[in-house]
Formats: C-alpha cells, structure tokens, sequence
C-alpha cells in the first residue's frame, strides 16, 4: 500500500466474465457527475466516486474494453 494524500490506496485483483466488464465499460462511458452526485453524501465523495470510476475506466481499457 502506498499513501496518497493521507489515504491508504489498494490495489485490487478481480476476475470478471467479459460481457460484464463490456456492460461496466459502457456504464463508466455513460455515467456522468450528476448520476455520481445524486448518489454521494457530499461534492467530495461525489468526486472521490467519479475519480475512482475513470480510474477503473481506464484500467478496463487498458485490457482491451474502450467503448467508443
């Protein structure tokens, strides 16, 4: 683990069948700062959840899943 901003960070390993991550990657693609901000407490969880959200989106499409 390594500390960013006084927050411990995790890396995380999952298996996923592919049409899952197809319909997840369509999902980070569509969802927006208002879908994030509706579901938060606050403006700071609702950017924490859209930056993790494009983190995971991009790591899905390092793998080979980038909807377009």
């Amino acid at each position: 683990m390594t500390q960013m901003t006084n927050r411990r960070c995790l890396a995380l390993h999952i298996e996923v069948a592919e049409n899952q991550v197809q319909a997840f990657a369509q999902f980070l693609k569509r969802a927006g700062w208002s879908h994030y901000r509706q579901l938060a407490i606050d403006d700071e969880e609702a950017y924490d959840m859209q930056t993790t959200a494009e983190r995971l989106r991009h790591a899905i499409a390092s793998s080979g899943f980038a909807p377009r």
